[in-house]
């Protein structure tokens, strides 16, 4: 893959920054141009070094094999970050990643600006943006040198949403900035279409610090919202060990929220009434600032809300979950630890009605799975494993409905073998 050299042009209120990608498979059916699109007033303040094009296509030049020559200079920082970086995501999944060759005309190895206030996150409205924007407000960070001062919503990343519900996002989000006196960025791309047969999870943060890079000479640090806690089973490019390793002699890069559950957080974000007509977390079938309720991610924020009792509190959810919807979703293999979260939420709020269902839904998701496979090994362990999870997180919640059955496993474990009979 070459990365031709950047290109600035003007677009009515906008200034477009690309770059020409040449693949060495001509087999790939990729765009030949990737852009960013920025308001005009930052054409000056954009980056003109590399740094943006090469973070967003790494892990995709990984997954198809193919090295990367960039036409320009890019970070030393980076340059050299990337090679463990790499290393990291082709040890955990080498049959997904390739280690690749990066070449490059020049490298940046002093800092190009004196800037050191000032922070930068993308904001898409969801729980994970929005505590972190929370807790970067002058009410909760005391260091105004951390405070979080832009904000950057990416069209055409995250959700395919049309123009409408776009337009919708932009005019809210814009009006929550100006009460809180903080520059909203919208950024609009083409990145997602690089990303065909490729799991969102891996292009994921690189994509979001690609686009923050153009912006190294605006802020100092960029807080890259994580999506899971540090002990979730996702070894992908959301890790926090990776997202730091492409910080950059301008921008300090890091990852916020790791060390705090989904459910905590939108506790938190409850309570900020600002929340309560901006939640918008829908991927699949989004209206406006309305989120559907029926697609995977609703489902499971709409299971956060009840445990929060905050279910009526938020005008951009459906007021009631369907069981229908919620025994319906599937999860490929990779992505069934978030239900199992789900469960330990629920056991934190003793809410075993839920425990049962989300138990039912791996139940029902491995049974699927394994269908699909045939590994005789897979069957054995659906057979004996998850049935034995299952039946024991059944039992928790008998013990916590019926008091008999609670008394008779209490007897079961404490009456010596020899008195049973």
């Amino acid at each position: 893959m070459v990365i031709h050299p950047l290109q600035i042009t003007f677009e009515k209120s906008f200034v477009r920054v690309s770059a020409k990608i040449e693949w060495e498979n001509k087999n790939i059916d990729f765009p030949d141009t990737l852009f960013y699109k920025f308001p005009k007033k930052y054409s000056e303040s954009l980056s003109r070094n590399m740094n943006g094009f090469l973070v967003s296509l790494v892990p995709i030049a990984m997954k198809y094999g193919e090295n990367i020559h960039v036409s320009g200079s890019i970070s030393s920082k980076i340059e050299y970050n990337l090679k463990e970086y790499q290393q990291i995501l082709h040890f955990w999944c080498p049959d997904e990643f390739s280690v690749i060759n990066i070449t490059y005309d020049a490298l940046v190895r002093k800092p190009t600006t004196e800037i050191t206030k000032g922070a930068l996150c993308s904001f898409s409205g969801g729980i994970d943006s929005t505590y972190t924007l929370w807790s970067h407000l002058p009410q909760n960070e005391s260091d105004p040198t951390r405070q979080i001062t832009h904000t950057m919503f990416i069209k055409g990343f995250d959700t395919l949403e049309d123009s409408v519900t776009h337009n919708s996002k932009l005019e809210s989000f814009q009006e929550l900035m100006n009460k809180l006196n903080i520059t909203f960025i919208p950024v609009e791309t083409n990145v997602r279409k690089f990303c065909k047969n490729i799991n969102i999870a891996v292009t994921h943060s690189s994509i979001v610090v690609g686009a923050a890079l153009f912006l190294e000479q605006l802020v100092p640090r960029f807080y890259f919202s994580e999506d899971v806690t540090h002990d979730f089973h996702t070894h992908f490019t959301l890790h926090p060990i990776l997202v730091p390793k492409l910080s950059t002699e301008n921008m300090n890069i890091s990852s916020f929220g790791g060390s705090v559950s989904k459910l905590m957080k939108l506790e938190t974000i409850s309570r900020w009434t600002e929340t309560h007509q901006r939640l918008v977390v829908c991927h699949e079938n989004p209206y406006k600032l309305q989120n559907c309720g029926t697609c995977n991610k609703c489902i499971m924020t709409m299971t956060l809300l009840d445990l929060g009792n905050s279910t009526y509190i938020y005008s951009t959810f459906p007021k009631k979950l369907r069981k229908q919807d919620l025994m319906n979703m599937q999860f490929p293999a990779e992505q069934l630890c978030f239900p199992k979260a789900w469960i330990g939420y629920a056991q934190s709020k003793k809410r075993w009605d839920i425990v049962l269902e989300y138990n039912i839904i791996i139940l029902k998701n491995r049974y699927r799975l394994t269908r699909k496979q045939s590994n005789v090994v897979s069957y054995i362990h659906t057979a004996t494993v998850f049935p034995i999870t299952f039946l024991y997180d059944l039992s928790a919640v008998l013990k916590y409905y019926v008091p008999a059955y609670k008394q008779f496993v209490y007897w079961v474990k404490n009456t010596p073998r020899e008195h049973k009979l």
